[in-house]
């Protein structure tokens, strides 16, 4: 029998692979999409690589009162790097890595052998223990984390407002120099980036998520249509920053208006046509609302944790 810290471990992996088979999630690779450098394969492969990575960081949260220089950074760095090595593809998680770790060694903390833990406290937990035992450590370790991911939306040419950029040659010495724990780092880019924000605040969009997927499976009872139909919620109540950052202000927009639109028609048949229509446009476009899926991946994780058992079924 499973011990309770790797159950808990395997409950937080499963929102990667679930998030990843929902379809059409339109812009995103789901089990009938790909792109050109991601296969939804890719992200199972990846599930497995969390399962070992966040069982590591649940077992951390249980001694996270022990001195370590490193806490979050090496796990974030493993899970992006194992994964790409893995499947020979591109960067499947650097996103969801930066908020799922946190959970991992939240869930750690306070789970002591019990059988159940509340979402909620897991979120608010996560934010706390990253600002008062994130180091300077950290940060180098995301910092090669985003290096190895090489995400196109970040640049060397970005401005940092003194903060070191990440593709700085100097970045080790300049993130030591200035003590910037990787609370600091994330509080920083919460500023530009929807998912650093989700982190700094206590989880409350991926929150948000977690119960409107249990409403909507509750009232159909089709897990793959609760899972969509919560992906287009959100990305009709929230601008991808990840859209922002390549596409710009009008084209982010529009994703979340057109989102919404769609939202208004849940529940007729004509519905799916126009999630099928909007999947097929934003892939011929080469729009991704990434930063979105990062949050649904950690919504049904928490929703995993939640329910604990019959985690895709209304039973």
């Amino acid at each position: 029998m499973l011990d309770i810290y790797r159950y808990y471990s395997i409950l937080l992996a499963s929102g990667i692979v679930l998030e990843t088979a929902a379809s059409p999630k339109p812009g995103n690779v789901h089990r009938y999409r790909d792109y050109h450098d991601l296969l939804f394969e890719d992200f199972l492969l990846t599930g497995l690589v969390a399962s070992h990575i966040l069982y590591k960081g649940v077992l951390r949260g249980r001694r996270i009162h022990r001195e370590y220089k490193v806490v979050y950074g090496d796990l974030i760095h493993d899970l992006v790097s194992y994964s790409m090595k893995l499947t020979g593809g591109s960067n499947t998680c650097l996103g969801t890595s930066l908020l799922i770790i946190p959970l991992a060694i939240a869930t750690g903390y306070l789970l002591n052998n019990k059988e159940y833990i509340d979402p909620e406290k897991v979120a608010r937990t996560s934010t706390f223990l990253l600002k008062n035992y994130s180091t300077v450590y950290d940060s180098i370790w995301f910092y090669r984390a985003v290096r190895k991911a090489s995400p196109s939306y970040i640049r060397s040419s970005d401005k940092t407002e003194g903060y070191p950029n990440v593709y700085s040659k100097k970045y080790i010495r300049e993130l030591i120099s200035g003590n910037y724990s990787l609370w600091d780092i994330v509080e920083h880019s919460s500023k530009i980036d929807i998912v650093c924000k989700e982190l700094v605040e206590g989880y409350p969009r991926s929150l948000y998520a977690t119960k409107y997927l249990w409403s909507r499976l509750r009232k159909h009872g089709v897990w793959n249509k609760a899972v969509v139909e919560t992906y287009l919620k959100l990305l009709s109540m929230y601008i991808d920053t990840t859209i922002l950052r390549k596409h710009g202000i009008d084209v982010a927009g529009y994703v979340k208006k057109k989102a919404l639109e769609i939202a208004t028609y849940y529940g007729e048949q004509k519905v799916w046509d126009m999630i099928e229509s909007f999947d097929k446009e934003l892939h011929s476009r080469g729009i991704n609302p990434g930063s979105i899926a990062d949050i649904i991946a950690v919504a049904i994780s928490l929703h995993a944790i939640h329910r604990r058992n019959n985690i895709i079924r209304y039973s």
